[in-house]
């Protein structure tokens, strides 16, 4: 091993369970929108695939009056999947349990409602495997550990509360919003269990975005959505997008 491939390997872990390292991190993924300003961030996409243009077209008539629930948000921009639907005046609940990703959209998206938890199959505490690219942070272990065998390092364990989607759609709303738009879940292998913990009778939104890491997953996720009055009208990339038939 050479020095600088020993020196990386001795500073990746304290760097990836370093506060200000994370933050900073976090804040250069905010430069480009901030600095360009929301109004020019609107006219481009942030999504991981793209998913966000096709969305904007479905839901421009309710920008104003629809509201979306990100589950899993992680960053208030990178990778977002509502982040362009809040330049454009739409507002949502963040649902995310990372405390510091938290902490980015109550500063950049101030509008939005903001719940720092996660998502489970019932109400209480869960442990977090955080790992040092934060978006692969994860409540199901085997996908950590998955993870960790491709090369990532988990910075921390920690518990965190958890909430049924439906206790938080019950308790949790958005002023002068009445059509539930959008329903975003990327999740790292716990998104069946998000689709699995609302009340669909009552909570209905007209699209759902899903993610599905594996072949096995997606073809769970399809066919719950399915029964559920949900048609899938495109997958992008690990990305499903369904409506309401």
């Amino acid at each position: 091993m050479t020095p600088i491939a020993l020196i990386r390997k001795l500073v990746r872990p304290t760097a990836a369970r370093s506060a200000t390292v994370v933050s900073i991190r976090q804040h250069w993924g905010m430069l480009l929108p901030v600095v360009s300003g929301y109004e020019r961030a609107a006219y481009r996409s942030w999504s991981q695939h793209g998913e966000d243009s096709m969305l904007v077209d479905l839901l421009r008539d309710e920008l104003h009056r629809g509201f979306y629930v990100d589950v899993g948000a992680n960053h208030p921009a990178v990778l977002s999947n509502t982040f362009r639907l809040y330049c454009l005046g739409m507002r949502g609940i963040i649902i995310e349990p990372n405390n510091v990703l938290c902490a980015f959209h109550a500063r950049y998206r101030s509008r939005d409602k903001i719940v720092c938890a996660g998502i489970g199959d019932h109400d209480g505490l869960m442990e977090f495997h955080e790992l040092n690219y934060h978006a692969f942070s994860t409540f199901s272990l085997e996908e950590a550990e998955g993870r960790v065998r491709a090369g990532s390092l988990i910075v921390r364990h920690s518990l965190k509360p958890v909430f049924r989607l439906d206790t938080v759609l019950r308790d949790v709303t958005v002023g002068g919003r009445d059509v539930f738009s959008l329903l975003s879940i990327d999740t790292e292998g716990f998104d069946e269990i998000v689709v699995r913990s609302n009340n669909w009778q009552l909570y209905r939104p007209r699209y759902v975005l899903v993610e599905y890491n594996t072949a096995e997953a997606r073809e769970r996720t399809s066919h719950l959505l399915t029964s559920l009055g949900y048609k899938l009208m495109r997958n992008f990339g690990c990305n499903g997008l369904y409506a309401e038939t």
